[in-house]
């Protein structure tokens, strides 16, 4: 026996062996109490207080969006974004520190929980090979009593089942607690967090900060007069700590019996849950920490060989993989030899970091071949373990041994000496066969990330960087490359690789087509119900069309950051190439049997000496990119706090104060401002001791909170232009100026253009010819978004025209507006809207105010706010540059041509009947913001 010293805050914490721990059973005077948290159960297929937050997420996500729990295609990289999105989700620690809350707002109500429970506590893996061992010991006179914080009833099963247990109880409830026995003459099984069945379970955070008066004191004798180990339980609830330790410390001397705390053999003490070093603050050496390699390896080999009784020796549990999804599949001569180690290691602690999986710093290989069954790399087929098609395709040395298809064919449409200078550029390890003059052959070959990077390394030889002169000359390729990546990926990941054919890339002089074996799988059909994915795709569906032939494969190139997994991955392409003034096409064939992607190079012809292209434009057209305006500073902080009213209450309350904008959501209320500054009467509605500070870094680590952050933004910006004295849409985020309610007179505003100081006018009645009566209002407006551009954020302004009857609120029938809209916005040729540009970026920057700042507040309470909560706009405008031919009209003059005058009143006479058709009932025209 030896014991070790290690200091935690100032303290020794003792280390015992585990002969020492065989000492304490084989004395058995008196007997030990097992107290087996989740840990023990994972090679029983029960998962550990992380992963019932994992199969929590896994299953709400599934339940979410209507797919089915046991779709093996559902992987981490769907359920943890959506787990992240959680408001109450913490990010910064470990993953199972979430349980309880998981049980809270996850698995409601109660029946669900029950639901829950039954589908995870019932796996088809038989009981692990130390529950076998655990029972042996039971037989043999050493435990009789388990306490358990478990659901599942593996050890009731095991030992119920063994016949030289006579009987066996387990006490789940109140009722039974009368049945616990301090000197139980058979084994007594108690589940200290009570039975899902009958719904008396505690989980929750609420739930799990205390426990039944009558359990404790049943259980108390227990504590206070045996030795007590634990096993798989880290000590996370208050219900066992504090209600049953650290409560009853003086009725149990301290435990003086000792405290044999099983941890993992990596485990490090600093790491150790607040509650037991509280423990072990207060019964100092009292508590005894024991490292194991884990449950089972704990009672099969040293409990089993250091108590030698007559015990059978344990036979291995054997695992079949039966599954139709090919990447999962099993290769029976595919052993971890086979696999590049290098290369494993590095990727998979790059997938384990990003998908916030816990790993050891030094990682054996037999932790990380454990990592690779979990993660459905490496299978166990017939006692051995193997690896599935995804290991081998991810990471094999040599992949086409096991799957023949694993390889890529570009072919290059080209002249043979561009051709073999394309090939001295690489190494000899791409194989190549030259066919003809006109059509060349590149085969790649090796695991998927070789591929990739091989494939990469051709095309750049095709998408090299030239000059393009225009009004500003840029630096740029014929491809973009990022869209490239993605359609690579793309054809790799969700190839068919039980076609024995080849991914086949065809370069040609102005585009690159992508062929890969595989069309459409039924899911992403079903999705599309008969419409074309290009369509789809180019209206603008982002995250919904998606679906995994390989879903092992997917998640790995996901979880290492090398593709999207969100359904985006098309969309990404679509919205790229367009940025790019380039475009793409893509689709299965008509027998959708291979999926199909052709990219097409920018249209300008590169001189082949000097490497440098004109813009290829008409003449005089004239490239305008001043419809956007950029912050030159966020806010830096986001504050966050549990709300004390309802939305609709603190409209209600706020109404006349001025508060930040803000935004309430599940039950928080998050803002870029101090919300606990009592000068906004929005302080009145938060729980102040819940009040955080989050960097905007931070909160922003989550892709899911963007959203929430760009609302914000949004919400600013409506807030500055209502105290810049324009009328807002909130739902069409657009803005306008109100008519004059003392006159009937048109509204002008005077500003400074560009070059000279110009008069523009924003409200314009119209009258009815015939009448002389004002029929509708014109207003000069314009919509805006914020969003995000590279690394910084803006507010995108697009100039238009919006339609009242009364030049405030009440709008015109929407088919009137449209129409309307459409034929004045047909007059307005470029310097029109360079103009309209020019004059709402004027005012949105303040320049009636002389100000460059959002301003989300009266000017007295505005000061009150920290400078780094403010939003600020770039002092620069976007220039734009004409032709020549093009300067003597940029500055036109304003006034209305006659032209105008004719189309306004044509369209004045249309609504005229229409009102008269109509009544006087207006209601239908009004739009009403809410």
């Amino acid at each position: 026996m030896f014991f070790l010293g290690i200091l935690v805050f100032g303290m020794e914490i003792q280390e015992k062996s585990i002969e020492h721990l065989i000492s304490i059973i084989r004395n058995g005077n008196p007997k030990p109490v097992l107290l087996l948290g989740a840990g023990a159960s994972v090679k029983s297929g029960i998962p550990a207080t992380g992963g019932f937050v994992e199969r929590a997420a896994m299953w709400t996500y599934a339940k979410e969006n209507g797919t089915d729990i046991s779709d093996i295609r559902i992987r981490r990289s769907d359920w943890l974004p959506f787990l992240q999105n959680q408001s109450w989700f913490i990010q910064n620690k470990k993953i199972e520190d979430n349980y309880t809350a998981v049980f809270k707002h996850l698995l409601t109500p109660q029946e669900v929980r029950k639901e829950f429970f039954n589908y995870i506590l019932h796996p088809k893996v038989p009981p692990s090979d130390g529950y076998k061992a655990l029972n042996d010991l039971v037989v043999g006179k050493h435990f009789d009593t388990i306490l358990t914080t478990n659901f599942d009833n593996i050890p009731y099963k095991v030992c119920a089942a063994d016949e030289r247990n006579h009987r066996v109880s387990v006490i789940k409830n109140e009722a039974e607690y009368n049945k616990i026995s301090s000197a139980p003459t058979h084994l007594q099984i108690i589940q200290l967090h009570g039975d899902f069945e009958n719904y008396t379970d505690k989980n929750d955070v609420d739930e799990t900060q205390s426990l039944n008066d009558n359990l404790v004191r049943s259980v108390m004798p227990l504590l206070k007069d045996h030795p007590l180990i634990v096993i798989g339980y880290r000590g996370a609830e208050n219900s066992i700590m504090k209600r049953l330790f650290l409560e009853n410390l003086s009725y149990t001397t301290n435990f003086h019996h000792g405290i044999y705390w099983c941890i993992l053999e990596n485990d490090q003490p600093l790491d150790f849950h607040e509650n037991l070093k509280a423990l072990h603050t207060a019964i100092g050496s009292n508590l005894q920490i024991v490292r194991i390699k884990g449950f089972d390896e704990l009672f099969c080999n040293d409990l089993f060989k250091g108590l030698k009784n007559s015990y059978s020796t344990r036979p291995t549990v054997s695992q079949t993989t039966s599954i139709d999804v090919f990447d999962l599949m099993p290769v029976k001569e595919a052993s971890f030899e086979t696999l590049d180690r290098l290369l494993l290691r590095q990727r998979m602690v790059q997938y384990c970091r990003s998908l916030h999986i816990q790993i050891p710093e030094i990682i054996s290989d037999i932790e990380l071949t454990d990592i690779l069954i979990e993660r459905d790399l490496m299978a166990i087929e017939g006692g051995k373990k193997v690896c599935t098609n995804a290991g081998v395709l991810l990471f094999g040395n040599d992949p086409s041994v096991f799957v023949p298809s694993a390889s890529v064919k570009i072919i290059v449409n080209d002249s043979e000496d561009f051709f073999k200078k394309t090939l001295a550029s690489f190494s000899s390890d791409l194989v190549f066969d030259v066919s003809n003059d006109l059509n060349h052959d590149i085969n790649i070959k090796g695991h998927l990330w070789d591929q990739l990077d091989k494939i990469i390394d051709v095309l750049s030889i095709y998408n090299k960087e030239f000059k393009l002169k225009g009004a500003v000359t840029q630096t740029v390729t014929p491809y973009s490359a990022l869209a490239l990546k993605e359609l690579i990926v793309n054809a790799i990941v969700h190839r068919d690789y039980t076609v024995n054919e080849p991914v086949k890339i065809i370069i040609s002089p102005k585009s690159i087509k992508i062929q890969n074996p595989g069309g459409l799988i039924q899911e992403v059909q079903e999705r599309l119900d008969g419409e074309a994915i290009e369509e789809v795709i180019k209206r603008g569906s982002r995250g919904t069309i998606k679906g995994y032939r390989n879903p092992v494969l997917a998640d790995l190139f996901y979880g290492t950051n090398t593709m999207e997994k969100r359904g985006s991955g098309l969309s990404d392409v679509f919205d790229e190439t367009k940025r790019y003034s380039t475009s793409v096409t893509f689709g299965p064939t008509e027998d959708n049997t291979h999926f199909e992607a052709t990219i097409y190079a920018r249209p300008e012809i590169v001189d082949a000496l000097t490497q440098t292209a004109k813009v290829s434009e008409p003449e005089y057209v004239t490239r305008f990119s001043s419809n956007f305006i950029e912050f030159a500073g966020v806010p830096a902080k986001i504050f966050m706090a549990d709300a004390t009213a309802s939305l609709v209450t603190i409209f209600e309350e706020i109404s006349l104060d001025p508060s930040p904008p803000f935004l309430h959501k599940e039950n928080k209320i998050i803002s870029f401002f101090p919300i606990d500054n009592p000068s906004f009467g929005l302080s009145r509605f938060i729980d102040l001791g819940t009040l955080v500070e989050i960097p905007r870094e931070e909160y922003l680590e989550n892709a899911d909170r963007e959203r929430e952050f760009i609302y914000l933004l949004n919400r600013s910006v409506l807030t500055h232009l209502r105290y810049l004295g324009l009328q807002t849409d909130r739902e069409k985020r657009r803005a306008f100026f109100q008519r004059n309610i003392k006159d009937e007179e048109n509204v002008q505003i005077r500003y400074q253009a560009r070059v000279k100081s110009a008069t523009r006018t924003v409200v314009k009645k119209r009258v009815s010819p015939a009448t002389n009566q004002v029929i509708y209002w014109e207003h000069k407006s314009f919509s805006f978004k914020v969003e995000k551009a590279g690394e910084g954020y803006g507010i995108f302004i697009t100039p238009n025209y919006t339609f009242t009857l009364d030049g405030n609120t009440e709008y015109l029938k929407p088919e009137k507006i449209n129409s309307l809209s459409t034929k004045r916005s047909s007059r307005d040729y470029n310097m029109h809207y360079l103009n309209d540009l020019n004059f709402w970026s004027w005012i949105i920057r303040g320049g009636m105010e002389e100000q460059n700042s959002i301003r989300i507040l009266p000017e007295q309470l505005q000061e009150k706010l920290p400078v780094d909560s403010l939003l600020v706009l770039a002092d620069n405008y976007e220039m734009c540059s004409v032709t020549d031919e093009q300067l003597f009209t940029e500055f036109i003059d304003e006034t209305e041509t006659q032209e105008d005058i004719e189309e306004v009143y044509e369209g004045i006479d249309l609504i005229a009947v229409e009102k008269e058709d109509d009544g006087d009932d207006n209601s239908d025209q009004i739009e009403t913001e809410v």
